[in-house]
């Protein structure tokens, strides 16, 4: 071949390599911050604090890593902006583990509407929304730094199912946030219960042992489901499985306060097909991105930094 057809043919190559790159780069989904570590966030009513740590990013870009974690007002100004580290601490396919530069602690200046809002590269990745107010009781002006607050915002509007395997079967396990809001009066602790519906008729029930509520900041609390039983046979009680879970239908799961059966959170979902219709925000074409939900978490008690499928549920 002479040289300046190989020359041509070279850059023709070079050429096409490039413009395939460039339009996968442009196709690649942008980098969001996984909805369960931004719930997770570390909030403290008692002080007003709210404290950044680890946080789990998809579709993470190439390293560095140019994130930042903040807390912004009704206005969009920022109260207080941290970076993480430009290193992952681990990765697992689309998903990396980022680690805040700490400490990153930042105490809120009063009652008001806030965001937390995770950014990559200078642009707001996702964002979690939520008001500051002063708690029942706790609205003395002159009671200084012991006044106590709330934040308000989405933990107790999202669940999420995941299966876990058990033997040869698949076992679903329900993840929600519950906190001292959920508490009767001045109660410091309680329990709570979760029903599952099909079409109005009870399918599974959770043990009346587990779901633990916590005085303070919602926390998050993870329980699987058994077939209906009576309490004092609870430890008899058959799994519920996934291929119990996905029969067609419409179904309800409802939780309620054990002391006194008020119902604290219904999440409505139905099964076609065999799987569950899934959430508008989890979809990938989902907009504004700073507002979708990837339908992954990391799995919990391992030490491998792995992901799970995951069924988020909101509360209507």
């Amino acid at each position: 071949m002479h040289p300046r057809e190989l020359l041509r043919l070279i850059g023709s190559v070079s050429l096409a390599a490039l413009t395939c790159a460039i339009a996968a780069r442009a196709q690649a989904p942008s980098p969001v911050f996984e909805w369960e570590s931004v719930l997770d966030t570390f909030c403290n009513g008692a002080t007003a604090t709210v404290r950044f740590g680890d946080h789990v990013v998809v579709h993470a870009p190439a390293a560095p890593f140019r994130g930042e974690a903040s807390v912004v007002d009704a206005n969009g100004k920022a109260v207080a902006g941290f970076a993480f580290f430009e290193d992952y601490q681990a990765q697992s396919a689309a998903f990396a583990r980022v680690r805040i530069k700490g400490p990153a602690e930042v105490r809120l200046p009063g009652p008001g509407t806030y965001a937390l809002v995770f950014s990559i590269a200078g642009q707001p990745a996702t964002r979690l929304p939520f008001s500051l107010k002063a708690a029942s009781g706790g609205a003395d002006p002159y009671a200084g730094a012991q006044r106590a607050f709330v934040f308000e915002g989405p933990w107790p509007r999202y669940a999420h199912l995941t299966m876990k395997p058990l033997r040869d079967q698949a076992i679903p396990y329900l993840t929600l946030w519950t906190g001292g809001a959920d508490l009767a009066g001045t109660a410091r602790q309680d329990m709570f219960a979760v029903t599952l519906l099909r079409n109005g008729a009870a399918i599974a029930r959770s043990k009346k042992s587990q779901g633990h509520i916590a005085a303070g900041h919602y926390r998050r609390a993870e329980l699987p489901l058994f077939h209906p039983h009576e309490d004092r046979q609870s430890h008899a009680a058959r799994a519920f499985t996934a291929s119990d879970l996905l029969a067609d239908g419409r179904h309800e799961l409802v939780v309620t306060r054990q002391s006194d059966g008020a119902v604290l959170r219904k999440f409505a979902f139905t099964v076609a097909g065999g799987g569950i219709t899934p959430l508008p925000r989890t979809q990938p074409a989902f907009a504004p991105r700073t507002e979708f939900i990837t339908p992954r978490v990391t799995k919990k008690a391992t030490n491998l930094f792995e992901t799970a499928e995951a069924i988020w549920l909101e509360q209507r």
